[in-house]
């Protein structure tokens, strides 16, 4: 899991060097790809959090597919480079600018219940 900076270049692709970890014989499931998942508004997690920016993945291994409850790009502590408040998603209201941000990526979040 982590900030593995790139990003797919449509909806229908996968980031071009991670496509090991998207193979036939990888043990590996994307979060992304599991029905309850949900991105919201914006389908990237850097910066604007559009598709050419979605740089942060969780993968599991299938075997735990099976346990996965939901998962969330959660963006609340994300300003961005903007400088107004981003519109497309709900941000901390004690946040006033970029300099407040927990971070300048989203963060991508999992529930598995084991």
């Amino acid at each position: 899991m982590g900030d593995f900076n790139e990003g797919p270049l449509t909806g229908s692709s996968q980031a071009v060097n991670l496509g090991p970890l998207y193979a036939n014989s990888s043990p590996l499931v994307d979060c992304y790809s599991l029905p309850t998942f949900s991105v919201g508004n914006r389908p990237g997690t850097f910066d604007s959090c559009g598709l050419p920016n979605r740089f942060d993945y969780v993968f599991i291994s299938q075997s735990l597919q099976p346990f996965f409850q939901r998962g969330e790009v959660f963006r609340r502590g994300l300003w961005g480079s903007r400088k107004t408040r981003p519109t497309d998603w709900d941000t901390y209201p004690e946040m006033e600018d970029s300099t407040q941000q927990a971070s300048d990526h989203a963060a991508v979040v999992m529930e598995l219940s084991i």
